[in-house]
């Protein structure tokens, strides 16, 4: 077993070298601390750290903090490995760049920034992971992108913004599960979620979004018993009251919804529940048989939209509450 602990003095110290740190056995742990303390107490300029390890059991624990500028790339191969990004905090701007290959791993990211923005890439390859993401911007932006691959994998993403959340997710595999939330105190929120795999069953997607102004997501699933939180065959809306059932939810204060979800296969679900003062709209495709769906529309000054497509058999539910504008249905069934 190795373990290694890094702690500069400055942040702005290129900690480990241009070449980076790799590290190949078992059991290994690497310990990084990046803190500048200059002036006046404030921190340095620039934090970078660049990690290869190899192995089984290992575990890095990075936390950087610099004045304006936090830089990471990790590279982990192996199983029962975990990646710990404690804390990223800059003035400015938060960046990490994680490669994870292998079964049972964790990655961990907490990034905050006092002005904007936060950046996370990761791509992870296996089954049984799992991707914890926490971003937060005083100002904006915060961004995510994520490629994961296998089964019985798990991605939770919690984003809080002034403005401007994005969120790319691309998922393939069975029994896979994508939490997401965001949080944008004037606007917007967008997120794109793809399970797409033409035999990916049992995989779950919960939405929920909250902006001052404009919430925007798109949807794909491909397989079967795929699950856009939550409808119930009986076409209401499941599990108000727990966070792992709710349905999809959208909250715009001042101005729009928009949601797009494509399903294609048998017995999909699709639950949603938006609420707006301007515009609130859906556009939901289901393919193949025994589909069903739920949508609850709420629009205190502006226009509800609703647009079904569904083949084979299904089922849909549909509720407009329209205070001043135009409530609009249109389904389709073949």
């Amino acid at each position: 077993m190795y373990r290694i602990i890094i702690a500069p003095v400055l942040a702005s110290v290129l900690v480990l070298g241009m070449s980076g740190l790799t590290v190949s056995c078992f059991a290994n742990e690497i310990d990084i601390e990046q803190v500048g303390s200059g002036a006046g107490g404030t921190h340095g300029v620039i934090s970078y750290a660049s990690i290869a390890q190899v192995g089984s059991n290992n575990e890095i624990e990075i936390e950087q903090m610099a004045g304006s500028y936090n830089e990471l790339y990790v590279h982990q191969e192996g199983t029962g490995n975990e990646i710990d990004v404690e804390e990223q905090e800059a003035g400015t701007y938060n960046f990490a760049d994680i490669h994870q290959e292998g079964t049972d791993n964790d990655i961990d990211i907490d990034q905050d920034t006092d002005d904007s923005y936060n950046y996370a890439d990761v791509h992870q390859d296996g089954a049984d992971n799992e991707i914890d993401i926490e971003q937060d911007a005083d100002h904006s932006y915060n961004e995510v992108r994520i490629y994961q691959e296998g089964d019985d994998n798990n991605i939770d993403i919690d984003q809080e913004a002034d403005s401007y959340n994005y969120a790319y997710v691309y998922q393939k595999g069975f029994y896979n599960d994508i939490q997401i939330d965001q949080d944008a105190d004037t606007s917007f929120n967008y997120a794109w979620l793809s399970q797409h795999d033409s035999w990916g069953w049992y995989n779950t997607i919960h939405i929920e979004q909250d902006a001052y102004a404009s919430n925007y997501a798109e949807v794909e699933q491909d397989g079967h018993h795929n699950i856009l939180v939550g409808a119930t065959t009986d076409g209401t809306l499941a599990g108000t009251t727990t966070d792992l059932l709710r349905p999809a939810t959208q909250e715009s204060s001042s101005s729009y919804n928009e949601l797009r979800s494509y399903q294609s296969g048998e017995y999909n679900e699709a639950g949603l529940y938006q609420r707006a003062v301007g515009y609130n709209s859906a556009d939901i495709r289901q393919y193949n048989d025994n589909n069903y769906l739920a949508v609850h529309q709420t629009n205190l000054g502006g226009d509800n939209v609703v647009i079904v497509e569904q083949h084979g058999d299904a089922s849909a539910t549909i509720y407009q509450d329209t205070w001043s504008g135009d409530g609009v249905i249109v389904v389709t069934q073949n």
